[in-house]
């Protein structure tokens, strides 16, 4: 078998927009297949040009010394080519590599590598390519089929075995000509749970024995086919485990009472590992457990394609500690349905933390309850659940929401008390979707009351969101699209779109927005009102009293801003009142006002003038006021003579609309 450095070298990808410390896996002692690692920048996920970029290497050994390496560059990618003297010993290898550009800008980053024993010389399997290796094995003697217990690799004298969990050899071996005698020291490459043995009460012991022989690095491969467990299934870290899909199926057993299916434990040093294609049964009608699947802590790691259902409590619990925060992992295309607690839960322990993709209904609490910050949930469907769809509480800022659909949810489809977040082109509608809370909640609901008074939320962007409800009949009648309290400040609010279907009957349909204030910027896009009102009939004014103008009479309402001889505002926002009208028996002397009223009180004269020679006078005027969900808009007249407002049509109205 030979093996002379014929592998491409294993591809890191280094993003210069973050502060990055690397796990950049195992190196052989004095391997010459181990040595390379090609180093692929980006910049937010986008590749970046080297040309014209020097790379650096600084390299300290497991005895401590450190070495200076130039790394090769092309347009593409640098090589980090590690030389024989830096893997001499195994242990552990610390890298700073500097990206310096023609201008002397420098970015700098962190890599650790693992230095694990070799055989003597260079023909060692090496760590990059053992799974092509093992093929080859196992393709030298004659296949093993499938073999259902715990595998290792092992060699005795020059021959190498595949061997089982009890220690015994499988099939004659391969010869590994030229190496000498005595234990090899390769790690596992798969580890297959083995069968039940005599007192196993569950699979969960067959399961947990495979975990517990495995070594740092590994693959461990969960059984096929449906299967109970009865304890909690511990996990080490930096290991990667892999069901058989969500066709097959881990269930708690009856009675079981488990805190938790299947945790990884908190550790310090818990980098890459992966959990995916699995599908957990809390059985939570026969107490089978309260979490499916709880993260002590993880970094650079992934939980991709689990599927939790029925557990009494939470189904996919997510933590870190202040001495080692979950940081930089991805939970992506995870489902959590009808659970007792939350969906998903990710604790204040955590930061940058992802959710991409996946389906979070029907749980009894909130589809996600977020306390992480600099993290983001995308592409995902959040629906049915009891509580809120998103919750974010008040730790979670800098916390970006985008492109999600959340539906269906009994309370508020997204509730945040957390500064600095975006929340960006999510398909929102019918939340308040129980009878019970119909016009109690909202599509976004922002919790700036009483308890923030001191330290106002703040920065909060609301962009590009289709916020509705009504889309059934008598469904998701929610309270405004959008609620803030008014304890807040700077928010950025355009592009969004809040609307109903009309597909209910409630007295107060059209409720939109309500809390915007003077420091939010916004292009009140939702905001469609436009009235004009006119008078039915002429209108005596006596000298020196204040006449509210009898306009009762709508020509046009586009929003039903119109009631009962006022108009009464719908949406929050900034509004142009404009009012034209023609004053008949006014006198040369006599003088004359207009103005507007806002809830009783003279908030603009916007017009004054002495009569006309011909014993008449048209006053016209405009104002642009912001006005708040409620307020009632009227207009007075005031003269030095008894007068008569002319009520024609074209001569005396007065108009509403959006600013």
């Amino acid at each position: 078998m030979n093996l002379t450095d014929k592998f491409e070298p294993e591809l890191i990808y280094v993003d210069v927009a973050k502060d990055q410390r690397i796990y950049g896996g195992k190196l052989k002692e004095r391997d010459i297949n181990t040595r390379r690692r090609k180093l692929q920048f980006t910049y937010d996920g986008k590749p970046i040009d080297l040309a014209d970029t020097t790379c650096t290497a600084y390299v300290k050994t497991p005895t401590g010394e450190v070495q200076e390496m130039t790394c090769q560059v092309n347009d593409d990618y640098a090589i980090l080519d590690f030389p024989t003297s830096t893997r001499a010993v195994d242990g552990e290898i610390n890298v700073e590599v500097k990206l310096a550009t023609a201008a002397d800008d420098v970015s700098t980053f962190l890599l650790d590598f693992d230095v694990v024993p070799a055989l003597i010389d260079d023909r060692t399997i090496q760590s990059s390519n053992e799974f092509t290796a093992l093929q080859e094995l196992i393709a030298a003697i004659g296949g093993i089929g499938d073999v259902p217990k715990d595998l290792a690799l092992n060699k005795i004298s020059n021959l190498l075995y595949l061997i089982d969990a009890q220690g015994n050899k499988i099939g004659n071996g391969v010869t590994l000509n030229g190496l000498g005698g005595g234990d090899c020291d390769v790690p596992k490459l798969c580890v297959v749970c083995g069968d039940k043995q005599d007192g196993d009460t569950s699979d969960a012991q067959r399961i947990q024995r495979a975990i517990d022989s495995s070594q740092f690095g590994d693959t461990v491969l969960f059984p096929k086919g449906d299967i109970t467990i009865d304890q909690t299934i511990n996990l080490k870290a930096n290991r990667r485990y892999y069901g058989h899909g969500w066709t097959t199926l881990i269930k708690a057993a009856d009675n079981a009472n488990l805190a938790e299916m299947i945790s990884l434990p908190h550790t310090t040093s818990n980098f890459t590992t992966v959990i995916a294609n699995m599908r957990l049964d809390g059985n939570k009608a026969n107490n089978g457990t309260q979490t499916g699947l709880y993260i002590g802590s993880m970094v650079h790691s992934f939980i991709k394609d689990v599927y939790v259902t029925y557990c009494g409590g939470t189904g996919i619990y997510v933590d870190g500690k202040a001495d080692f925060n979950t940081n930089t992992s991805n939970i992506v295309n995870c489902r959590s349905y009808d659970n007792g607690g939350y969906g998903m839960y990710i604790s204040e322990g955590c930061m940058d933390v992802h959710v991409i993709q996946g389906d979070y209904g029907m749980n009894q609490s909130d589809g996600i309850y977020l306390r992480c910050p600099s993290s983001s949930v995308r592409d995902v469907t959040v629906w049915g659940n009891m509580g809120n769809g998103l919750y974010l509480e008040h730790n979670a800022t800098s916390m970006q929401i985008w492109n999600n659909q959340i539906e269906g949810n009994a309370q508020n489809g997204i509730f945040t008390e957390a500064s600095f977040g975006l929340i960006s082109g999510n398909k929102i509608y019918d939340n308040a979707n129980i009878p019970a809370n119909y016009g109690k909640f909202d599509g976004i609901y922002v919790n700036a009351s009483e308890a923030y008074k001191d330290a106002p939320l703040e920065g909060i962007s609301i962009l590009n969101n289709k916020v509705f409800g009504g889309l059934y009949q008598n469904t998701g009648i929610q309270r405004y699209g959008l609620a803030m309290d008014k304890h807040h400040k700077n928010f950025t609010i355009y592009g969004n779109d809040f609307f109903y279907q009309n597909n209910w009957d409630m007295n107060d349909a059209g409720k939109r927005v309500y809390g915007i204030n003077e420091t939010d910027k916004t292009d009140y896009n939702w905001c469609t009102a436009f009235a004009k009102i006119i008078m039915s009939a002429d209108q005596a004014a006596a000298a020196y009293a204040d006449t509210k103008i009898a306009f009762d009479t709508v020509s046009i309402d586009v929003d039903g801003n119109y009631s009962n001889g006022k108009l009464v505002i719908k949406d929050a926002g900034y509004y142009t009142i404009s009012c034209n009208i023609h004053v008949d028996n006014a006198s040369a002397t006599s003088y004359n006002t207009l103005s507007f009223y806002v809830n009783n009180a003279n908030v603009a004269r916007v017009a004054g003038t002495y009569g006309g020679a011909s014993n008449f006078l048209t006053l016209s005027g405009s104002e642009t006021i912001y006005l708040n969900v409620g307020d009632e808009v009227e207009v007075y007249f005031r003269s030095t003579e008894n007068v008569s407002i002319n009520s024609t049509a074209y001569l005396s109205t007065v108009t509403l609309s959006k600013a």
